[in-house]
């Protein structure tokens, strides 16, 4: 609570002064809603529409005399009445007064409450405080214990810039005593959630989170496991899971918790493999590998049988099948090109007569020593006389062999038929053709 100030100033808020403001309240004598314009000027109401008749005199022109501005945006002012009345001949003069208390809700709009009880001897009713005749009270007199007395609940009222719709908070209440703030401790109850700090700014608070929460009250979990430092998180070869307000750290398959690290399971130590088989640890798993001479199966690693032979050697065959016929393929392409690269062509080549004849005779020459050739070889393989087959004794004893068998070389070379001969001419000029 603060103290009245007794300045016996006036201070409107800058925002009111010199304005036309759109005033709507209850009226008291009737409870009628009314809505009209009031016009501040920067002390003063003037002529306003606050018109009231105390014992036949008009008052509607009104002075600002005090003012107690009080932390949380609120305004106390007092206006009190240019023009003094009489309530009889011996009554002295009097004047009302009009205790405001005004709350800047936003830019655009206050709310205010006249805080006097209801003066029925003014028309229309209204609530003012009159002073008493010829002894009214000092400008600087404290301020709601001399013109701010109430006892009953007074109504709201509001003043909007004209032209804007904002309205009153559905939580607006007049501030009791009127020198009072109403400020609310905003962190009493604590509005942040799962053990958060809260800081109050009067016209607001904030929250300080601990680890895991986030939000304006704190009640929103973070998932810690979608950080992109997750990686720092949890250990190698495991997986994160968030919790609430919080988050765990899991060993992958094949792996084990040991001292806050995830290391390897040897599962060979568990002999997982089948029968017949070697069992080999890798890093999170195992791999089982089949004896040899033995099949990994549906059944396990069984003992190769005929029919895993026989397709073994099937498919050697097929392949060597495969590379016999590419080789006998290359061997024909060679021959063929061998022979469009030798041969002579009828289309493109002119052989003169004395050249074919020529031709036709070095052919014959080199038959005649073909065939020397072929018979002397198996003459003298007859005779015994393969210089390859020879040791040093042989030759000498076998020289004597060797003149016989001349002799039947000789005549075996002069018994070729002519028919022969002449086929294997007739066999070369083709070929040469």
């Amino acid at each position: 609570m603060t103290s009245p100030v007794k300045d016996a100033t006036c201070s409107l808020p800058t925002d009111l002064t010199n304005a036309a403001r759109e005033y709507n309240y209850t009226k008291v004598s009737d409870s009628s809603d009314q809505s009209t314009t009031l016009n501040i000027a920067t002390t003063t109401l003037q002529n306003s529409v606050i018109n009231l008749d105390a014992f036949g005199t008009t008052m509607n022109d009104w002075t600002c005399f005090n003012s107690l501005n009080i932390p949380n945006t609120q305004t106390i002012v007092v206006f009190k009445s240019d023009t003094s009345f009489t309530s009889g001949p011996s009554s002295g003069n009097r004047r009302l007064y009009l205790c405001m208390k005004l709350k800047k809700v936003t830019n655009d709009l206050y709310y205010i409450y006249l805080l006097s009880d209801i003066f029925t001897a003014v028309t229309p009713n209204e609530r003012v405080i009159a002073s008493e005749g010829g002894n009214a009270p000092a400008d600087d007199a404290p301020m709601c214990r001399t013109f701010c007395k109430y006892t009953g609940s007074p109504k709201i009222r509001t003043l909007r810039r004209r032209g804007t719709s904002d309205e009153v908070p559905v939580d607006a209440a007049l501030c009791e005593p009127c020198d009072n703030t109403c400020e609310v401790d905003r962190c009493d109850p604590n509005p942040c959630q799962n053990n958060g700090s809260c800081t109050d700014f009067k016209e607001s608070y904030s929250c300080a989170c601990t680890v895991g929460w986030k939000g304006e009250n704190c009640t929103t979990d973070i998932n810690e496991c979608s950080n992109k430092q997750r990686s720092t998180m949890c250990p190698r070869h495991s997986d994160c899971f968030n919790k609430v307000g919080s988050y765990g750290c899991n060993c992958k398959n094949g792996y084990q918790d040991k001292n806050g690290d995830c290391t390897d399971v040897n599962e060979c130590e568990r002999k997982p493999c089948p029968e017949h088989s070697n069992c080999t640890n890798t890093s999170g798993s195992f791999m089982c590998t089949c004896w040899i001479g033995y099949v990994n199966t549906s059944m396990g690693c069984q003992a190769k049988t005929s029919s895993s032979i026989g397709w073994i050697v099937g498919v050697v065959l097929g392949v060597s099948f495969v590379a016999l016929v590419v080789l006998v393929l290359t061997v024909v392409f060679l021959r063929k090109n061998r022979q469009s690269t030798f041969g002579v062509t009828k289309g493109n080549t002119y052989i003169r007569p004395d050249d074919h004849h020529h031709g036709n005779n070095e052919l014959i020459e080199v038959e005649k020593k073909f065939v020397e050739k072929t018979e002397s070889a198996e003459i003298g393989k007859s005779c015994g006389l393969d210089s390859d087959t020879l040791t040093v004794e042989q030759e000498t004893e076998d020289e004597q062999n060797y003149a016989n068998c001349d002799t039947v070389e000789t005549e075996a070379n002069e018994q070729q038929p002519v028919d022969k001969r002449q086929s294997t001419e007739n066999e070369i000029l083709n070929n040469s053709s």
